[in-house]
């Protein structure tokens, strides 16, 4: 019984216990011209900002298009408009190839096309490798064309750029953090069961 509880206890904390990718916090800003339409992520003239994270190796895609982009799963997400925190969240992210576009597009209203509401980032493209298991770089991508689209209409902007920086590890708290603690309460859980019985 001893070792079959010893051996339960290694296998939980090694199942909770995942190798963790390095996390890239990508961040933005500017504000709006004087033309752009009045809506709950834009306004006119209004400054703006927004950030939020990713994995950098691999990031869990989805709706991939090869050869075009892809949508990362992203985390921490953040928005603000005239110095407010704005509470919108995106309907996705989508990363695009040089090819296309280059950067990414964040849609706030319906999945990025033609129909959906959002901001859309032109420039050098932000992550090596397939669409499939794409790398996110590092660094400060200068934009070429910054739109926010409202369906069909189109408004330009001053373009922008952008920053992508990896967080150190110890400021984001990560889920196997959470997984370690359960394996320690059901350590601590078999244990005094053993010791009740034995």
């Amino acid at each position: 019984m001893k070792k079959s509880l010893v051996l339960t206890t290694l296998l939980a904390i090694l199942c909770a216990v995942s190798p963790s990718a390095a996390s890239i916090l990508i961040t933005g800003g500017g504000t709006f011209s004087a033309s752009t339409p009045g809506t709950t992520f834009s306004g006119p003239s209004q400054p703006w900002a927004f950030s939020y994270i990713v994995d950098s190796n691999s990031p869990v895609v989805s709706n991939v298009s090869a050869g075009q982009g892809f949508d990362p799963a992203y985390s921490n997400f953040s928005y603000s408009l005239n110095g407010a925190p704005v509470a919108v969240t995106p309907v996705e992210i989508r990363f695009f190839n040089a090819a296309t576009t280059g950067m990414f597009a964040i849609c706030f209203v319906g999945s990025c096309g033609p129909t959906s509401s959002g901001l859309q980032f032109a420039g050098p493209q932000m992550y090596s490798g397939a669409e499939s298991a794409p790398t996110i770089l590092t660094g400060a991508f200068a934009s070429t064309a910054f739109v926010v689209y409202v369906g069909t209409a189109l408004s330009f902007q001053p373009i922008v750029t952008l920053q992508a920086a990896t967080i150190p590890e110890a400021t984001i708290p990560e889920p196997v953090t959470k997984s370690l603690m359960a394996a320690a309460f059901l350590w601590v859980g078999l244990l005094r069961l053993y010791r009740k019985h034995y």
